[in-house]
């Protein structure tokens, strides 16, 4: 059933959903979900509600068919989710992405009139739907990018096609997720926007580095970018009292290796020095940052660093947390850039350097920051609602 829809409601689609019973069970990145929670929250801010449409399918296997759902996750935040099925066989999983998209073309058509301001989490698995909706209703599209896909991926022809449609309406509204990606795509004024500026409003505890020193990495592993790789490989050049948490997916092809590389290096040093902890919910992933000293943000050279921002920096930074980073341009270059402890180079005993440089607490600073960046957006962002 309906809900009963705001006349000040702002359209907002994207891949998104909450976890269900401590379990992700649609198609959608957690790292994603918590830069449109903070989106959601400016859109509050700004006096408005927000209505998320999300064409995120059922992603796990089996014969449980699921029902279409509209409903409010928080006050002001409404969630739309499309009929989905898990499956068994490739024809049934094929069947209900199509079904998921045929379902955003016909909830925009309904959700929409002319002028209405849709903001548009970039996907290029969205272009067709979205674009022909817009054809129909004339509804304006603000446009969040946080990757050009072709450019960091290897992707088919087709889909670099439909990724092209939509990048056209990039524009000065446009929130893009760093510099050096908005002068990639041609944007004079486009709203930066590195992630969750949002600080952890809790107690941080005041971290002692002469003792049992703990790194965290979070997000998700694979070898594309590297990340959790060197994270796990850095431990060898590190002294006895340092231990690495990574929390977070694995892709499913990396799996073993990942899991086989953590064992690795337990093996080489004698102990248990890398811990995964699996996919954490809010309040396990809050206490891990809660406890933890120093987080890691470490990437293999290329075009991933270059122009894509991780918004786990801000995460962490939330926190109070000193991070340790390679040197993608996009955050060498970003407002948080000197505040940043960056290894010299790509590889794990230069991540592991960078790691024993810091030696003290500087959660103030973080924090200090991250206020005055949200102050910024949320001005900026104020003209995407009016």
């Amino acid at each position: 059933m309906r809900k009963q829809r705001s006349d000040r409601e702002v359209k907002y689609v994207g891949f998104y959903d909450v976890l269900r019973g401590g379990r992700q069970i649609r198609s959608y990145s957690l790292a994603a979900a918590k830069k449109m929670d903070f989106i959601c929250d400016m859109i509050l801010s700004c006096g408005k509600d927000a209505c998320i449409i999300s064409p995120s399918h059922i992603n796990v296997r089996g014969k449980a068919r699921y029902k279409e759902t509209d409903e409010y996750i928080r006050p002001g935040v409404r969630l739309c989710l499309p009929p989905s099925c898990e499956a068994n066989n490739k024809i049934k999983r094929i069947a209900r992405v199509l079904r998921a998209r045929l379902w955003l073309f016909n909830k925009l058509i309904s959700e929409t009139k002319k002028g209405d301001k849709v903001i548009v989490y970039h996907n290029y698995e969205l272009a067709v739907p979205l674009l022909l909706a817009r054809f129909i209703r004339r509804f304006e599209i603000v446009l969040e990018v946080e990757e050009i896909y072709a450019q960091v991926w290897e992707i088919s022809g087709y889909k670099k096609w439909k990724e092209r449609l939509l990048l056209k309406y990039t524009n000065d509204n446009s929130l893009i997720v760093s510099e050096v990606l908005r002068e990639k795509l041609g944007v004079t004024e486009g709203i930066i926007s590195y992630g969750s500026y949002s600080a952890y409003e809790g107690t941080i505890r005041r971290r002692d580095f002469s003792g049992t020193v703990k790194l965290v990495f979070s997000g998700l592993v694979d070898r594309e970018r590297g990340s959790g790789f060197m994270a796990v490989q850095c431990m060898e050049y590190l002294p006895e009292n340092y231990v690495l948490y990574v929390c977070g997916p694995i892709a499913s092809k990396d799996k073993e290796a990942f899991l086989s590389e953590v064992a690795r290096v337990n093996r080489a040093l004698g102990r248990e020095a890398c811990k995964y902890c699996g996919v954490l919910d809010d309040n396990d992933y809050e206490k891990l940052l809660t406890s933890s000293d120093i987080a890691l943000n470490p990437q293999i050279e290329g075009k991933f660093g270059d122009y894509v921002f991780p918004s786990k920096i801000l995460t962490y930074m939330s926190y109070g947390l000193p991070v340790v980073s390679t040197k993608g341009q996009s955050i060498v270059k970003s407002g948080l850039g000197d505040i940043i402890t960056f290894a010299d180079d790509y590889t794990p005993r230069s991540v592991a350097e960078a790691i024993l440089t810091i030696h003290e607490d500087i959660s103030d600073r973080e924090a200090e920051r991250l206020s005055a960046l949200k102050s910024r957006f949320r001005d900026q962002f104020a003209r995407v609602c009016e």
